[in-house]
């Protein structure tokens, strides 16, 4: 299992985090799946980040995905309890 981490911050801050990582899963997702299954043809002058291919690039929005449905599982459970 992996080691966790407990951090507090302001809830908009929490909302600037999940920002910032719906904005990365949109990036590959979605920018870096299309320009890696188009042959590389570069448009708007997009920049590949991390990706090699295109699983890869599903496979990091997928990361992201997830972390960002961890956080909002999180805040959800404390607004029940507040």
């Amino acid at each position: 299992m992996s080691k966790t981490s407990t951090i507090r911050l302001e809830r908009n801050y929490i909302g600037q985090i999940i920002n910032g990582l719906v904005a990365g899963l949109k990036q590959h997702g979605i920018k870096e799946y299309e320009y890696l299954e188009s042959d590389n043809i570069l448009r708007d002058g997009f920049v590949i980040k991390k990706c090699f291919d295109a699983d890869g690039a599903l496979a990091i929005a997928a990361d992201y995905g997830r972390i960002i449905a961890s956080i909002a599982a999180l805040m959800k459970t404390r607004e029940a309890l507040a």
